[in-house]
């Protein structure tokens, strides 16, 4: 059987970076290769970087067939087109997982982000939105084989 990309779909704040260490198998974080490529979690000039450094370390652990979480927000289908041509290549189960955190928990667990990964309030009520009027029939629609729910942390 073939390993999955298990792709987090969730707004700041919603618990993916928690949850993502739970996993077994290689777990790649976004917001950890911008800091490593860029100047902090949070530098967006570093994210078309960041991207590749993901996908290339993801091409790797999958081509060896070990298991793989993208940790990131996947707000968007542009975002999570990039991640299903991966599961393509690779000829493997491409998952959605949903972290679903109410609005006002990714809110309050934001403002007490002091950091880089610190987003600005209307940009996370946008993204969480855009999250949430998603539906998994969309997701089927994008190409995702599974989509599981799960309760941010």
């Amino acid at each position: 059987m073939p390993p999955s990309l298990t792709v987090m779909i969730g707004a700041p704040g919603a618990g993916k970076t928690t949850l993502a260490r739970s996993f077994d198998g290689a777990v790649f974080s976004l917001d950890a290769s911008r800091a490593r490529l860029g100047l902090h979690p949070g530098d967006q000039a570093a994210t078309p970087a960041a991207v590749a450094d993901v996908v290339s370390r993801a091409d790797y652990t999958l081509s060896r067939r070990i298991p793989t979480v993208i940790d990131a927000t996947g707000a968007t289908t542009r975002d999570r087109s990039t991640w299903l041509a991966l599961a393509r290549r690779h000829n493997t189960t491409p998952v959605a997982l949903r972290v679903i955190t109410p609005l006002f928990v990714c809110l309050d667990r934001n403002s007490d982000r002091l950091d880089a990964t610190h987003v600005p309030a209307d940009v996370l009520i946008g993204m969480w939105q855009g999250i949430d009027t998603t539906s998994d029939h969309a997701l089927y629609q994008e190409g995702f084989e599974v989509v599981e729910h799960v309760r941010g942390h």
